[in-house]
């Protein structure tokens, strides 16, 4: 199987329509476009990779949106990622200040204000 990163070298099924997939140059999370539609926001969706049939969510930077919009998703996550509830509670806010203030913004909630502004700060350098 192909990914928006190269083949796939391995993928995990975590549920029906959620896997974690590890390809040649990246690895994240393989959600089904129904299942996305179901279960993400459309401001998520938009911070997916579409690729075929599916969004991608790379593991470095965009691997909070699904748990973050979805308690399905987090809870599946805990077992995953051998992590407690607050532990990863505070992995996902503290990611998602970092490289999608824009996003927590949109969803009504304040960035962690030192991972912010490094999220600012790469975005003046993209602009």
């Amino acid at each position: 199987m192909h990914t928006p990163w190269g083949k796939a070298q391995k993928i995990k099924t975590i549920s029906k329509g959620f896997r974690f997939v590890v390809a040649d140059k990246q690895a994240g999370f393989m959600i089904s476009n129904g299942l996305a539609k179901k279960e993400l926001s459309d401001i998520a969706q938009t911070k997916g990779i579409p690729y075929g049939n599916y969004l991608f969510f790379e593991k470095t930077q965009h691997w909070a949106i699904p748990m973050y919009e979805s308690t399905e998703f987090f809870n599946l996550c805990l077992d995953f990622f051998q992590k407690d509830t607050e532990t990863l509670q505070q992995m996902m806010f503290h990611s998602l200040s970092l490289w999608h203030g824009d996003y927590l913004l949109q969803k009504g909630v304040t960035p962690e204000p030192t991972r912010y502004e490094r999220f600012l700060q790469r975005q003046q350098h993209v602009s």
